[in-house]
């Protein structure tokens, strides 16, 4: 079931960024792509600066950690294999760490893109610009800037999923996330990124 709202996110973002022209979807690609940059560099500190383990969001996110079997074979590829921060002092706060790390970059990803859409489409307005317009030749790359916009989204909304996942409140996520090809495959993307260093 995930594996076709992967595909209908992907779709509908291709072609939601597609039909903008050339100039809206390099605009858009570069905002996603700047966002996931900005998020990258300062998730890790607020994270860890203001949900530290001993903050109460922080307990409550490990106090609801599932264990089932389901949700961990699952969701594994999510973790990475070792702590690489010396908060954690068992496995549970390991996850918890992660979890919380990769829901404040998602949530920071989404407030800064909301942000980049509301200031672009504000000064669009407000200075009544024109839509360039390009030739023949490279509109066949406002398709790919799309396709490569939507596959980013989906990439997220796996990770956000397969987080929330490990939340007992969200457990009914888990069985889907076992079964879902789509999941497993950004957990195996994510694996290498982490193992290589892209």
């Amino acid at each position: 079931m995930l594996d076709i709202f992967f595909f209908a996110e992907l779709v509908w973002c291709s072609f939601l960024i597609g039909i903008r022209g050339l100039n809206q979807a390099m605009i858009y690609t570069a905002a996603l792509f700047t966002t996931g940059y900005v998020s990258q560099t300062l998730s890790k500190w607020i994270a860890d600066t203001f949900v530290a383990p001993p903050s109460p969001v922080f307990k409550w996110v490990e106090s609801h950690i599932s264990n089932r079997a389901e949700a961990v074979s699952a969701l594994a590829g999510m973790i990475p294999p070792e702590p690489a921060s010396t908060m954690a002092s068992s496995h549970v706060q390991w996850i918890t760490v992660h979890i919380v790390r990769t829901l404040v970059f998602l949530f920071i990803t989404a407030a800064v893109f909301v942000l980049f859409h509301v200031v672009s489409k504000l000064t669009d307005a407000l200075w009544d610009r024109p839509e360039r317009q390009f030739g023949k030749t490279p509109a066949i790359f406002s398709p790919l800037l799309a396709i490569a916009s939507g596959a980013y989204l989906v990439v997220l909304t796996g990770v956000f999923i397969g987080n929330l996942a490990w939340l007992q409140d969200f457990s009914g996520l888990s069985a889907p996330a076992a079964h879902s090809l789509g999941l497993h495959w950004i957990a195996y993307v994510l694996n290498a990124v982490q193992r290589y260093g892209w």
